[in-house]
Parts: C-alpha cells; sequence; structure tokens
C-alpha cells in the first residue's frame, strides 16, 4: 500500500475488512461464535492467520462489527423493499425472493438471531441489537400497512404481521440451513401468501 496516496490506503483496508467480514459469516453461521477460529476466517478470506488482528483486535470486534454491518445491510434491503414501485404484495415478494436466493443473508439471519445470547458481546452491544432489529422492522411495517390499506393482507395490528412474516422467513431459512429443504421447502410464495386475506 502507498502511503502517498492516504484515500486509497483507506479504501484498500475497508475493502479487506469487508472481506474478512464477508468470509466470517458462513464460519460463525455454523461454528458459532465461541468454537469459530481466527484460522478459519482466514483461510476463508485467503488471508494469513495473523492478518486478521491487523484489522480486527480479536475474534470478538469481528463477530460484533459482522452483527452490525448484517443489520445495516438487513436494513437497506428492507428499505428498498419499502420504496418499490407496486402493490405490497409484490413489495414483500420481492424482499422474501431477495433475503432467499442470497446464502450470505441467509446464514447472516441467523448470526444476528444468535448474537443476543452470546456471552463474548457487551451489554451496551446486546442493547443495539434489538434497537437495530425493530428499526429494520419499520419498512415491512410499512409494507404490511399497505397491504391491509390494498385489501391484500389480513386483519390485525401491522406490527404483529410484520413480526410473523420475519419470524416465518427466518424460520424457513433456518429450515433450509439444516437441510430440511430435501423434506419440505416452502417458497416465498407460501410465505407471503400466509399474510393474505
Amino acid at each position: 500500500m502507498s502511503v502517498n496516496n492516504p484515500e486509497k490506503v483507506t479504501r484498500q483496508r475497508e475493502e479487506r475488512r469487508s472481506q474478512i467480514l464477508q468470509a466470517s459469516i458462513g464460519i460463525f453461521a455454523k461454528k458459532g461464535l465461541a468454537a469459530a477460529k481466527i484460522s478459519d476466517i482466514a483461510e476463508a478470506a485467503g488471508i494469513s492467520h495473523g492478518h486478521v488482528y491487523n484489522y480486527y483486535a480479536s475474534k470478538e470486534e469481528l463477530f460484533v462489527s459482522l452483527v452490525k454491518m448484517l443489520q445495516e445491510r438487513y436494513g437497506r434491503v428492507c428499505e428498498e423493499a419499502r420504496s418499490r414501485e407496486g402493490n405490497a404484495r409484490d413489495k414483500l415478494l420481492w424482499h422474501a425472493r431477495k433475503i432467499g436466493e442470497d446464502e450470505n443473508a441467509l446464514n447472516g439471519m441467523h448470526v444476528v438471531l444468535h448474537a443476543e445470547t452470546i456471552a463474548g458481546i457487551s451489554a451496551e452491544e446486546k442493547r443495539e441489537i434489538p434497537r437495530r432489529a425493530v428499526e429494520n422492522l419499520q419498512p415491512i411495517i410499512a409494507i404490511v400497512k399497505q397491504g391491509q390499506e390494498e385489501g391484500t393482507f389480513r386483519e390485525g395490528r401491522p406490527e404483529d404481521l410484520a413480526v410473523l412474516y420475519f419470524a416465518l422467513l427466518n424460520g424457513v431459512s433456518g429450515a433450509r440451513r439444516r437441510g430440511l429443504g430435501a423434506v419440505a421447502s416452502p417458497d416465498e410464495e407460501q410465505l407471503v401468501g400466509l399474510l393474505c386475506k
């Protein structure tokens, strides 16, 4: 890296941090924080074990950064779904497909879901995880309200239906991760259909 171009150095550093985060998603989803090793993450990222520590001081810091990145990414997908043209059913169907087609998104949902229960995370970060989750739910609540106004979605509190949708999406992704897709694999049409009248 050239010290003559600080912007390039910063960009390369951020790219490497992102590379490490991306590589860690599957490792943390499969093994959890306690069993995951920095050497596994380094191998998946294609870098040396010690090089990871140039970007993250500890495995816990890496994990917390990952959870935050995953929640921010999921929030952008939720907001994109809300701002799309069209009816609420199509927006939610787009959202479910967008999440369902991305293995990192499915693994990421698993990582975030279990993050609050992990001992190596600070109390402050454990408070931030549900705060970000509630924030990410707001676009889905707006879509549900739109669907109710259109007469497409069931009656009920939009917040409850949005949480139900999220729980179903997470449950289907978890079932796929555990190999239950060979027995039954509900698709996005079925998932969104459960919210419809």
